[in-house]
């Protein structure tokens, strides 16, 4: 029972507002927007303005309170003035809130999993340091200029086993 009902809340894909100021978020702009993996994460948090509520302030390094609004529906998330963030169920059953610029997301703890969206960059270095030099750096630079079209846990993948 516990199993059924557990499976049908991870597919759930209406965020509740109790969940913006419950769960644990890791924020990070995106590759385009200046995200370099973890030197830019920061873990940020939804204070509601009162338990439940769907708006509140955003709390996070380098600004200001930020004011936020959920949605009615669970799938848009209005930050201050900037452009209106999507709210998206992972197959992990995280969440992940995103604009052109910026991704939040769910996490258990500070062991932040998610790799996309400039969560984690490698750099060239990285990937020679990685593969022990087995690769060129002609072949890094390469895969590196089209890692916007592969996953980069594929790409560290096929250059592990290249």
């Amino acid at each position: 029972q516990h199993f059924k009902q557990a499976q049908r809340d991870g597919q759930r894909d209406q965020l509740r507002p109790e969940e913006l100021s419950e769960l644990r978020w890791a924020f990070n702009f995106t590759l385009q927007a200046g995200g370099r993996g973890r030197d830019t994460m920061q873990f940020v948090e939804f204070q509601a303005v009162a338990p439940g509520a769907a708006e509140g302030m955003l709390l996070m390094r380098g600004y200001p309170p930020l004011p936020y609004v959920l949605s009615a529906d669970g799938k848009v998330l209005d930050i201050a003035s900037f452009p209106p963030h999507c709210v998206k169920r992972l197959d992990t059953w995280e969440w992940e809130i995103t604009n052109a610029n910026v991704t939040f997301v769910s996490c258990v703890d500070d062991d932040v999993q998610y790799s996309e969206r400039g969560f984690h960059n490698f750099t060239e270095e990285d990937i020679l340091r990685e593969t022990g030099y087995l690769l060129s750096r002609e072949e890094v630079r390469e895969m590196l200029r089209h890692r916007d079209a592969i996953p980069q846990h594929i790409m560290l993948f096929q250059l592990l086993h290249h």
